[in-house]
């Protein structure tokens, strides 16, 4: 008879700490959704904004799938930057034979949260350091074992396209699609 009496007293407390305890894990994940932009760089060059987008894809499905990735850049737009970020299945092709520049290997490559993201860059010379990162995670084939690779060819593989205004690279658009070239959302870089 006495739990009977205090059993609304109890209930009362325990859904004033549920509603706190909801507040807080609302208030959490506002802040860190928020937090990852907050390492946003907002001027910058093209590297500024892969870096961003990186620090970005970082926040998606796609990334949590992922061990390592290819940026393929697209540096033929004006007003701003464009680059896509997909997962890379595939080997890459290494001739211990060869000059290590004659291997063409991704001379830039960035790890973000033991991930690793790499790409081409016409404005830098080849970087050994990137065949350490491509033989621990395990994407190099060497051409005296085989001289040819067995592409992976998935239609469904989703990748991220993104576009970077290149006076403000705060402001952004992140397209997620199976197509490789898709129509330039319309965005105000302004």
């Amino acid at each position: 008879m006495g739990m009977v009496g205090r059993s609304p007293i109890l209930l009362t407390i325990v859904k004033n700490n549920m509603e706190k305890y909801l507040y807080f894990l609302i208030f959490i994940s506002l802040i860190s959704c928020n937090s990852y932009k907050s390492q946003l760089s907002e001027k910058g060059n093209y590297e500024d904004a892969i870096f961003n987008g990186i620090i970005d894809f970082s926040n998606t499905q796609l990334f949590l799938e992922g061990k390592v990735f290819f940026v393929n850049i697209d540096l033929k737009v004006e007003d701003y930057y464009a680059f896509s970020i997909m997962e890379n299945s595939d080997k890459l092709l290494f001739s211990r034979d060869k000059a290590f520049s004659e291997n063409q290997l991704p001379n830039k490559f960035m790890v973000y949260k033991n991930k690793l993201f790499y790409w081409w860059d016409d404005n830098y010379g080849s970087d050994r350091n990137i065949l350490e990162k491509l033989i621990l995670n395990n994407k190099i084939q060497y051409e005296e074992e085989s001289p040819f690779i067995d592409f992976e060819t998935d239609d469904k593989k989703k990748g991220v396209k993104y576009y970077f205004c290149k006076n403000n690279l705060i402001k952004y658009k992140r397209v997620i699609t199976e197509k490789g070239n898709i129509k330039t959302p319309k965005f105000n870089c302004n």
